[in-house]
């Protein structure tokens, strides 16, 4: 069985039981920039009586973008293909007739 609950968006509780050990962890997640990540796990094997201990750390960020956002003001023109339909197609009211030629 394991459950999580998130605190915020900094905080993190993580525990999971089961039939051989049972582990538990808590993580901090900062949103500065850099931005880093820090756990620490212990873990209780049920059928020695051991604990053991770990943690971890992460670094995000460490130097500038390697991408661009979009421009938002930039608008693409997707040409369509009225052109190369002309004599073939008109259009009566909304929707577009074919011709024939009797």
């Amino acid at each position: 069985m394991a459950a999580s609950w998130q605190a915020n968006k900094n905080f993190l509780l993580k525990g999971k039981v089961g039939a051989l050990s049972s582990t538990f962890t808590l993580a901090f997640k900062s949103w500065w920039n850099p931005s880093f990540t820090f756990n620490i796990t212990a873990t209780n094997n049920h059928r020695t009586g051991r604990t053991a201990c770990g943690f971890g750390l992460r670094v995000d960020n460490l130097r500038e973008v390697g991408y661009q956002r979009a421009d938002p003001n930039f608008v693409m023109l997707t040409p369509n293909k009225e052109h190369l339909a002309e004599g073939t197609v008109r259009k009566m009211g909304e929707r577009p007739m074919f011709l024939s030629k009797l």
